[in-house]
C-alpha cells in the first residue's frame, strides 16, 4: 500500500509539473489558441469568408485568448503594452530594418493607417532590431511610412510571447487585446480583402 501511495504522489507531482510547463501561461505568455481562455471561433467559416486574395495567408485563432503580458517601448520612452490600446482593434506588426519583405509591406500598412486609423483602429509596429531601433526611424522615412508610430522591443521577449518565428508577422487583436488571427509574411494591407477583414473585426465580429 505504501508503494502505491508513493506512486500516486509522484504521478500527481509529475502531472502538475507538465501542466505548469505546457498547460499554464508560463513566461512565454498565455496560450494563443486555448479554448479554455476565451470564446471559440468558427475557424472554417471565417477562413472561407475572409482568408482570400491578399489575405489568403491569414490564419484565424481557434479561440479569443487573453493577450500575453509583454511590453514594448514607445518613441516617448514610455513602456506600453497591448492594454494601452484597449478599446481599439489593433494590428500588431513585428518587423526589422534588415527584413526585405518588411520594406515591401510597410507602405501598404502606412496607407491602411491613413485610411482606417483613429478611435477604433490602430496599427502598432514593433521593431525588433537589437541595436535599440536606431535605424528604424530612417527606415520609415525611406519607405514613406511616416504615418506609423515606431515602437521598439529589442529583447524579442514580446515576439517570443506571441510565438513570432519570422519577419514580418502581423497579429490582429480585438478590442480586448485578444488575438483574432495572424498573417506570416508580407502582403498588401491596403487591399480590398484586408479592408473587409478589418471592417468585420472593427464591427465587433458580429456580422
Amino acid at each position: 500500500m505504501r508503494s502505491i501511495a508513493l506512486i500516486l504522489i509522484l504521478f500527481v507531482a509529475l502531472s502538475a509539473g507538465l501542466y505548469a510547463i505546457f498547460g499554464g501561461n508560463g513566461n512565454n505568455g498565455a496560450p494563443l489558441t486555448s479554448a479554455t481562455n476565451g470564446a471559440s471561433q468558427d475557424v472554417a467559416a471565417l477562413t472561407a469568408r475572409f482568408s482570400t486574395d491578399e489575405m489568403a495567408g491569414f490564419v484565424f485563432a481557434e479561440s479569443l485568448a487573453p493577450p500575453p503580458n509583454a511590453g514594448f517601448q514607445g518613441p516617448d520612452g514610455r513602456t506600453y503594452g497591448v492594454g494601452s490600446f484597449r478599446g481599439k482593434v489593433v494590428l500588431l506588426n513585428f518587423w526589422a530594418t534588415w527584413c526585405a519583405p518588411c520594406r515591401h509591406e510597410m507602405p501598404s500598412l502606412n496607407d491602411l493607417q491613413l485610411a482606417r486609423g483613429g478611435d477604433g483602429f490602430e496599427i502598432v509596429t514593433i521593431n525588433v532590431d537589437r541595436d535599440g531601433g536606431t535605424r528604424a526611424d530612417g527606415f520609415m522615412q525611406d519607405v514613406g511610412a511616416t504615418a506609423l508610430t515606431v515602437y521598439r522591443e529589442p529583447t524579442n521577449r514580446m515576439a517570443g510571447a506571441y510565438r513570432v518565428i519570422a519577419m514580418p508577422t502581423s497579429v490582429l487583436l480585438d478590442r480586448e487585446g485578444r488575438e483574432i488571427g495572424r498573417l506570416l509574411g508580407a502582403t498588401d494591407w491596403n487591399s480590398a480583402a484586408a479592408h473587409r477583414l478589418l471592417a468585420w473585426a472593427k464591427s465587433g465580429q458580429g456580422d
